[in-house]
């Protein structure tokens, strides 16, 4: 390991909020992205509406909701878009629980689904970036 590197892991195993991230990575992403969406609506909202089926015109007003109904994150637009997301930081995607979660909004014309993990999910071929469903991954 290089003095450098040494250094930055040395800085980090320092941190408090390091090693509170550290508990559950996948909450603690979550709650970030939920701080994020809350305390910059203008900026991260219009970063994530660009994952609905139809952008809205303004994010101001946008709503945040953590872990309900088991999502991990539910973000709603003025004129009631809704952006799905669940984040798979330290399990594997799998597909069923994506399609229960689908299957839980029926009115699908406003509701985008947005997979963010760390690794591809087996489930979609290699030359995609999206599943039947139009969800997109990254």
């Amino acid at each position: 390991m290089s003095h450098k590197l040494g250094q930055i892991v040395s800085g980090l195993k320092q941190s408090p909020l390091f090693q509170l991230s550290l508990a559950s990575k996948e909450l603690f992403h979550s709650n970030f992205l939920a701080w994020l969406c809350e305390a910059y609506s203008d900026r991260a909202g219009c970063l994530f509406a660009t994952f609905l089926p139809r952008p809205p015109l303004t994010c101001e007003g946008l709503t945040v909701c953590r872990e309900s109904h088991n999502i991990d994150l539910l973000l709603t637009y003025p004129g009631g878009a809704q952006l799905v997301i669940e984040n798979k930081v330290k399990s594997l995607p799998a597909k069923q629980q994506l399609e229960e979660y689908a299957a839980a909004f029926p009115e699908k014309e406003q509701i985008g689904f947005l997979l963010l993990s760390l690794t591809r999910p087996a489930f979609l071929p290699l030359n995609e970036t999206t599943n039947q469903g139009g969800s997109r991954t990254r």
